[in-house]
């Protein structure tokens, strides 16, 4: 993995981010929604893998964040606050998520 990252020429603060961490032996589409929530996947350090790009460009997050298709501030409108509009959230996301389980294979 290092010479990998000297061979990129990744930053020096990839080299701790990705020695240390624990990556699933089978990419799936739960994964890379998850690790696209907060930016798109070609931000992440995992953008230089050739089955990570294939998946985040096929499920749409390869240069966008993950959008499960509903905004906090729209579920506040509904009347959900507090606990329950973070449970809403995850709930959603969790359902899109196994929408594009089901409509990709990978």
């Amino acid at each position: 993995m290092e010479k990998l990252l000297r061979d990129i020429g990744a930053p020096k603060i990839y080299y701790k981010k990705l020695l240390e961490a624990k990556y699933p032996k089978t990419i799936q589409t739960s994964f890379i929604a998850n690790l696209a929530k907060k930016e798109p996947v070609n931000s992440s350090i995992l953008s230089y893998d050739d089955e990570v790009i294939s998946i985040a460009k096929k499920i749409g997050v390869w240069d966008k964040s993950f959008d499960i298709g509903v905004t906090p501030k729209e579920l506040l409108k509904r009347g959900f606050k507090g606990k329950a509009l973070g449970e809403e959230l995850e709930r959603l996301r969790l359902e899109k998520i196994k929408e594009l389980e089901n409509k990709f294979s990978f």
